[in-house]
């Protein structure tokens, strides 16, 4: 089993397992693929993140407003 597949160098005679070498590509292709995957979601995520990030942003500033107009609404009362 194992001679089939080794091969040898016609060149340099030197023996060479294909299986390993076919592992080693496949490998390769499917790290790729996987990183080309997690760079786009990757990026998803990040705009994902900046849009909740603005969201946020608004809530507080519009919160801040209110609690500034409920402030002078209960000052003028107050007096």
């Amino acid at each position: 089993m194992a001679n089939s597949t080794q091969i040898k160098c016609p060149n340099c005679g030197t023996s060479i397992d294909v299986q390993d070498i076919l592992s080693h590509q496949l490998e390769d292709e499917l790290k790729k693929k996987f990183n080309t995957q997690l760079a786009e979601e990757k990026k998803k995520f990040d705009k994902e993140h900046e849009t909740l990030n603005k969201a946020k942003e608004e809530f507080e500033q519009k919160k801040q407003k209110e609690n500034e107009i409920f402030q002078e609404k209960l000052e003028s009362k107050l007096k």
